[in-house]
């Protein structure tokens, strides 16, 4: 990558590489979580509420960083 970007790599596009890369770390650790959840024996309440909060807690994130590089 560093090879194909060498003349056009500034700070910036290194920053938002890095901060995508970081997000979709953080999509797929939450995504391993999700998977973990659902696939123990308990079903109660408070595990329903994490999931929830935790899908929330993404949208959130996306809809924030969308709505940051979209301006």
């Amino acid at each position: 990558m560093l090879i194909v970007l060498r003349n056009s790599l500034d700070i910036y596009k290194l920053i938002t590489i890095v901060f995508i890369l970081c997000v979709w770390m953080l999509h797929w650790l939450a995504s391993k979580r999700i998977k973990g959840l659902i696939g123990e024996e308990s079903r109660s309440l408070m595990n329903h509420a994490r999931l929830v909060v935790l899908f929330m807690l993404i949208i959130t994130f996306d809809g924030a960083v969308s709505y940051v590089f979209a301006l």
